[in-house]
């Protein structure tokens, strides 16, 4: 089930992207598209980090309660 669900979502996504580039094309322009991926990629790696903080709270959290308890 989750394979034919993962196979559907990456078909659609597939046949999405033309359309979503030639909006982004027609609204922000051709000169625009580098700047535009930069901040996108700074974002994601901003994501990837304060997801990490988290993931480390949160065990050193459990570890925490673990030895007190």
């Amino acid at each position: 089930m989750l394979t034919g669900l993962n196979t559907a979502t990456t078909y659609v996504g597939v046949s999405i992207a033309p359309l979503i580039g030639r909006a982004g094309l027609r609204w922000a322009g051709a000169h625009r598209l580098g700047p535009i991926g930069a901040l996108l990629i700074a974002r994601s790696l901003i994501a990837v980090d304060t997801a990490h903080v988290v993931i480390r709270r949160h065990r050193a959290n459990e570890t925490a309660a673990a030895h007190a308890a």
